[in-house]
């Protein structure tokens, strides 16, 4: 990833992830994802890590890409974010483990003041 400026201590760090595996199969996932999670766990200034998956975003571009509706192509999102979860538990888990991982949803992130 590397982070691009120096973190205060106790940093809270919003990570938000463009779900589009469809497409690039390693974007954001698996080998990409846990090197990126592997520079977090290193900058020790990061007390704390939400991750925001935006996969309700791709929803228009699967709407457009193959035809569908707004709600079967929410249906293939959730699929997406399912897939992702399963792709990135263990990193996932060392970021629980270490870095108070929690998560938000994209409708929460939108909807957060």
């Amino acid at each position: 990833m590397p982070l691009n400026q120096t973190l205060r201590k106790n940093s809270h760090v919003l990570w938000t992830v463009s779900i589009v595996q469809d497409q690039n199969p390693e974007a954001q996932t698996k080998s990409e994802f846990s090197e990126m999670t592997w520079d977090v766990l290193n900058t020790d200034t990061i007390d704390a890590v939400t991750i925001c998956l935006a996969d309700n975003l791709q929803r228009f571009r699967l709407m457009i890409q193959h035809g569908i509706s707004e709600e079967e192509a929410s249906l293939e999102c959730q699929k997406m974010a399912t897939a992702w979860h399963t792709d990135n538990l263990p990193a996932l888990e060392k970021l629980k483990e270490n870095k108070k991982l929690s998560f938000l949803t994209w409708q929460e992130f939108r909807e957060w003041p």
